[in-house]
């Protein structure tokens, strides 16, 4: 920002917050004048900083109250990180998509059990970025091994009587043919 003549940096983070919610409102709309539902995606690397001395909040409250005020106007909000975070952040926030890298930091994700199942119980999405990006992670990786997922009812199953048993193989069913229909398999 310009002011008098000399490049200054902004103090006010509300400033900036605003500036954000503002584009975040002209996107919605100009997606929606285009006939589309908008998913306004905000991807925020640098929240991979949280909780460490380059990172000025050490309340995750403090970057989820400017999430929620820049995506004040979008429809659907969706929302990337990186790397590892303080997951909490995303998933007890109004974001209905969170993406994340799953092939390189899915385990840290996993350490956020009761806020995940919070997310997803109150309808929440996750985008799995199962894929590397990294040339040299590519190169060792193949689409067969990344497709080696299997989807299955949760455990205990087992020791549950047949009438219990049956709707959660149909469930599980039912999910793996809608996957392998959206993927043309």
């Amino acid at each position: 920002m310009r002011r008098d003549g000399k490049w200054c940096i902004v103090q006010d983070e509300g400033f900036i917050t605003k500036h954000l919610a503002l584009k975040v409102r002209w996107l919605a709309a100009q997606i929606q004048a285009a006939g589309a539902r908008p998913l306004i995606f905000v991807d925020e690397p640098f929240l991979a900083s949280f909780g460490t001395p380059f990172f000025a909040w050490t309340d995750p409250q403090q970057p989820r109250a400017v999430i929620e005020q820049v995506y004040a106007a979008a429809p659907a909000r969706g929302t990337h990180c990186c790397s590892n975070t303080d997951w909490s952040i995303f998933l007890r926030s109004s974001v209905d998509v969170v993406s994340f890298d799953a092939f390189g930091f899915g385990e840290n994700l996993l350490t956020y059990r009761d806020d995940l199942v919070g997310f997803i119980r109150g309808g929440g999405n996750l985008a799995w970025g199962i894929v590397p990006t990294d040339p040299d992670d590519l190169a060792r990786t193949s689409a067969a091994e990344l497709r080696q997922s299997l989807v299955t009812p949760a455990c205990d199953l087992g020791s549950r009587p047949p009438e219990t048993a049956r709707p959660a193989f149909e469930m599980a069913a039912a999910i793996s043919v809608a996957l392998r229909s959206e993927m043309g398999l």
